[in-house]
């Protein structure tokens, strides 16, 4: 349960490597703590990385923005016109740009979580800036998603990565990366109308409060418990199986 909710110096919280608490389960620790002695032959902790401020944050946040706005165009109209050629449609193109805020703060949660700098977030590609969700036919799920899939290839665009999470507990749907022209990263995700409607009304809402630090242990079971019953409720499409990986 501990471990679950974060433990002193795990690096969860924004004191990260630096976080001198101590638990005390029994409540009868002594008011001082010898500080531990690394044992001999022990791994040296990594040193984490420098806290990236809130104004760093912003500042990138902001310059990915300009640059996904960039490309939106050219984007958008290859999407539509592979939507109507494959009878597909693409759901919620007002959110196909990733806004400044919620940019800042994936940066802020990846330094802190992952203990990513600031270099490192200013030179790597954020993969759902330009995001996209195609909403596919449950029986001709694996044709629609070829078609698509072959329409952007065509363009010129490379599938990067292929994430099949239909057989997942927790989320059900599949992810793919494509390198853009100018080789920045974009998102697709191929849901089908009643998938789209789990994830809008439930999953999205659950999966945030799962993935919040303040989340209790407790908590955190029951709304797993809710994200996979809720996700028996839906019929897997066809052909999904055989979607894995790399192409």
């Amino acid at each position: 349960e501990w471990e679950s909710e974060g433990v002193p110096g795990s690096g969860w919280s924004v004191c990260q490597g630096f976080c001198y608490c101590v638990l005390d389960p029994t409540g009868k620790m002594t008011k001082r703590v010898n500080a531990p002695v690394r044992e001999k032959g022990a791994r040296k902790a990594k040193t984490p990385a420098p806290t990236i401020s809130k104004a760093q944050a912003d500042e990138l946040a902001m310059k990915f923005t300009n640059m996904a706005k960039k490309q939106d165009q050219a984007i958008t109209s290859v999407a539509k016109r592979l939507a109507a050629e494959s009878g597909t449609e693409l759901h919620g193109l007002n959110y196909r740009i990733k806004t400044p805020r919620s940019t800042s703060r994936k940066i802020l949660k990846n330094n802190i979580d992952d203990g990513v700098s600031y270099s490192k977030v200013a030179k790597e590609d954020l993969r759902d800036l330009n995001r996209y969700t195609y909403i596919l036919d449950e029986a001709k799920y694996l044709d629609e998603f070829t078609e698509i899939m072959a329409g952007f290839e065509a363009e010129g665009y490379e599938i990067v990565n292929v994430k099949n999470y239909w057989s997942g507990d927790l989320y059900k749907g599949l992810n793919v990366n494509l390198r853009a022209l100018d080789g920045r990263l974009i998102e697709f995700q191929f849901n089908t109308k009643r998938s789209q409607f789990i994830k809008d009304k439930f999953s999205h809402e659950w999966y945030e409060e799962l993935r919040d630090v303040l989340t209790t242990a407790a908590r955190k079971s029951e709304l797993k418990k809710l994200l996979t019953n809720k996700w028996l409720e839906i019929d897997l499409p066809v052909g999904h199986a055989t979607i894995s990986g790399l192409p």
